[in-house]
């Protein structure tokens, strides 16, 4: 006889109507609970319903047309699960919590990553928030909304009613976060105490949300792995000439407004998602003086801050990737395999008179790491971004929560971070959802996805993720605290600065800016 309990039914209120979820290992589970409707180019209101809700798999994800050959060829080793697209149907949300009581935890709210056009909540089985609300305590919540064309094409030329069309993905999550506030608690969470967090895209949300008035009491701490901006990523001006070209593509210049409403409406999405991408649309949210007023986030300079980068992101191409064109390419390219003199070799063809500098930096910076890992350390401007966060929000007057995640997964002789989501099981505590990815060296990914998750928690507690055993002092620009996250973690002062001006020298300046900026 198993000694774990059987999975058992589990029950709550919620403003919508009644929902049925279901509780095994510990944890209460409500998957694919509806919080919100909405037609094409409207306003998504609240859901609701009448009797019982079955909320027992995760349900339909925001219509979207990245190609699978596009993707990460190393997603194939980490199972993912299978989403429905449904445009009417996509603004679900998942609860994972240790018990549907009157608990009063904290709150941790996820944005799946996949910048504007693509992602979804059941993208990756890491994102999943079991092992976190147990272990932790907490209370989990992660959350579709619409994207793409969808969620962001500018039709406020067409029409006052039609005025945030630009930003609807993102009042989406203004409603989600509404009823996270308006529910939370009849799940055991406390909705004064709500973290928001993203990764990549979703980091890019949580920064727009830190500036968007209405969302402003909706969160007290928020979140950025590997993403957000502190950069104006659309004007209405851009983003209204983004709709023209589609217009015009479409054969529909010189038609009255409400034609050319019509059908944006009434023509299929994959056509419609189609004229975005020949028109080059560059989705995301649109600063239009009124709900997202300036594209900073100094609205939120009064919460804690934590945002950061995976070491492997600091590259041109997300670190060492192998992307083979043969076998003897595979084995000449990995790091295992890579002798010192041909290191040292690709040091002087990439850095030429700075190669030694560099080398020596990175070394100083990272040590214990390959000295071929520091190939993959080449774009300046990634390897700031996190940084350039924070001090954008220690330059508001907040306060901010700098670190890298360094640690090197051993997966074929040892590569960074996988891409810019690599580091997204370690904190959520789900190394059980990457075994492929640590085999040959579980105790340490382990350990360290321990420690990244307890600070997590610890921040969702306090502001401040210090540990009792792990000190983490705030960021400012004399000191430039940062926690490198490896197989020993600490935090380090300007440990990488020498490093990141060699290359700044050495490298053109590559940074980011959204086309036509």
């Amino acid at each position: 006889m198993s000694s774990q309990q059987m999975t058992t039914a589990c029950f709550a209120e919620t403003t919508g109507g009644d929902v049925m979820g279901f509780r095994y290992d510990g944890v209460d589970h409500y998957l694919g609970i509806q919080y919100g409707s909405a037609e094409r180019f409207q306003p998504a209101t609240a859901f609701r319903w009448q009797g019982l809700r079955y909320c027992m798999v995760q349900g339909e994800v925001a219509p979207q047309s990245t190609p699978s050959a596009e993707k990460n060829p190393f997603d194939a080793m980490n199972y993912s699960h299978a989403a429905v697209e449904n445009e009417k149907l996509c603004l679900q949300l998942n609860v994972w919590t240790p018990k549907t009581d009157s608990g009063n935890r904290p709150v941790l709210v996820w944005l799946h990553g996949g910048g504007f056009f693509s992602g979804s909540s059941v993208e990756y089985t890491f994102y999943e928030g079991k092992n976190l609300a147990g272990s932790g305590d907490v209370v989990f919540v992660s959350i579709n909304h619409r994207l793409n064309c969808l969620g962001y094409l500018d039709l406020s030329a067409y029409g006052d009613q039609y005025k945030y069309t630009g930003n609807l993905g993102m009042t989406d999550l203004i409603l989600a976060l509404e009823w996270v506030r308006d529910n939370i608690n009849a799940f055991g969470g406390n909705p004064g105490n709500v973290t928001i967090m993203g990764q990549s895209g979703g980091g890019s949300k949580v920064t727009t949300l830190m500036g968007m008035p209405s969302a402003r009491n909706l969160f007290h701490r928020a979140a950025a792995f590997s993403g957000g901006s502190d950069l104006v990523m659309r004007t209405t001006k851009q983003a209204r000439a983004e709709t023209e070209t589609v217009v015009k593509n479409l054969g529909l210049n010189g038609q009255s407004d409400e034609n050319i409403i019509q059908h944006l409406t009434r023509m299929p999405y994959a056509d419609l998602e189609n004229a975005g991408r020949q028109a080059k649309i560059f989705y995301g949210p649109v600063v239009d003086g009124d709900i997202y007023p300036d594209g900073t986030y100094a609205l939120s300079k009064d919460i804690s801050f934590l945002c950061g980068n995976v070491l492997g992101e600091f590259s041109t191409n997300f670190g060492n990737i192998v992307f083979c064109s043969s076998q003897q390419a595979y084995e000449a390219g990995i790091i295992a395999n890579m002798a010192k003199e041909q290191v040292i070799t690709a040091y002087e063809e990439k850095y030429g008179d700075y190669a030694d500098d560099i080398m020596t930096a990175f070394q100083k910076a990272y040590p214990g790491h390959p000295l071929a890992e520091g190939l993959f350390v080449n774009n300046r401007s990634g390897y700031f971004s996190g940084r350039r966060l924070a001090e954008t929000m220690v330059g508001f007057g907040g306060t901010a929560y700098n670190y890298v995640a360094a640690y090197s997964y051993p997966m074929f002789g040892g590569i960074v971070a996988i891409h810019t989501a690599g580091d997204i099981p370690l904190w959520f505590n789900n190394t059980e959802h990457i075994k492929a990815w640590i085999a040959g060296d579980e105790k340490t990914a382990i350990q360290v996805s321990e420690i990244m998750s307890k600070t997590l928690l610890q921040f969702a507690r306090t502001g401040n993720p210090a540990l009792p055993e792990l000190a983490w002092e705030a960021y400012n620009a004399d000191n430039e605290a940062c926690m490198v996250f490896d197989r020993k973690s600490m935090v380090r002062h300007k440990h990488d600065r020498k490093l990141g001006e060699l290359i700044g020298q050495a490298v053109p300046e590559v940074r980011f800016v959204p086309p036509g900026r």
